[in-house]
């Protein structure tokens, strides 16, 4: 999918671009539970879809930053509808975005083990011994929530829907918004903790870097238990990761549900070198 864009001055630390959302979505959700102040749980300042690293980043701020101005916001995974913006408080926000191919890898690793995770599912889903990532990743999804019902065409529209309006309203809106890279965090700490330190208002803690490696909240799922920092590491920043379930056809399926600016902006164009050979014919 081809977003077009008009240049404006840097609404944060990734992007100075509006990305201009296709005229064949409304991204427009009515809801009457979004009401000013309504709906407002405890949170962290801290967005990005599921499975994107946001329990790790917060833990990570707690251990290396000092005096970040933490507030009350609406449920982290919550897609950014235009007509809901208002209601959202001024803070500062800090989104993760991770590899769209990575990032279907996992929620279908999820859902073989568990179903469903935190309301996301295959929409006509009957059991995980029924469930097949390479069938049903391009097939209907739908996300479930107090506030939020929605159905997908496929998990690769619901990873495009989610940052187009993040990255919209990084630009478009009033509220100051951080949008990060899963695998930056992952390369490049230091640098990255900096900046969200900064963004959220604080500043780095003295003694160096820190990193948490303890429960199994630190990836989110108890399965996750005995990843270090370095073995999840290694597994997400190995290119030929990628493409692991993913053949030639999926990846032309994905292309052309995905929006070309956000790929190319966060350098996650797909690079075919990679995939087994087996694969590149199917």
């Amino acid at each position: 999918m081809l977003m077009t864009y008009i240049e404006v001055p840097s609404a944060g630390f990734q992007s100075d671009k509006i990305f201009i959302l296709p005229e064949n979505h409304t991204y427009i959700k009515p809801n009457r539970k979004i009401q000013r102040g309504k709906g407002i749980r405890h949170g962290k300042n801290i967005g990005g879809l599921f499975n994107t690293g946001t329990n790790y980043l917060e833990k990570m701020i707690v251990l290396n930053c000092e005096k970040v101005r933490w507030n009350q916001t609406y449920w982290k995974h919550k897609f950014w509808y235009l007509n809901q913006w208002q209601f959202f408080p001024k803070v500062p926000y800090v989104f993760l975005i991770k590899d769209p191919l990575t990032w279907m890898l996992s929620i279908c690793d999820e859902v073989k083990h568990r179903g469903k995770i935190q309301g996301l599912f295959p929409t006509n889903f009957t059991s995980v011994e029924n469930f097949s990532c390479a069938r049903d990743v391009m097939a209907p999804w739908t996300i479930s929530s107090q506030t939020h019902h929605h159905r997908f065409a496929s998990l690769a529209e619901v990873w495009d829907e989610y940052y187009s309006l993040v990255l919209h309203a990084q630009a478009a809106s009033n509220h100051s918004i951080l949008v990060i890279k899963f695998e930056d965090l992952l390369e490049s700490p230091d640098k990255i903790l900096t900046e969200v330190c900064k963004h959220l208002g604080g500043k780095r803690k003295v003694g160096g870097l820190r990193i948490y490696e303890d429960s199994a909240k630190a990836w989110g799922h108890t399965r996750m238990l005995n990843f270090t920092h370095a073995d999840i590491k290694s597994k997400y920043l190995d290119p030929a990761y990628r493409y692991n379930n993913w053949n030639q056809t999926l990846l032309k399926q994905f292309e052309r549900v995905l929006n070309d600016l956000i790929i190319h902006t966060f350098n996650y164009d797909f690079e075919y070198d990679y995939m087994p050979e087996s694969k590149k014919h199917n």
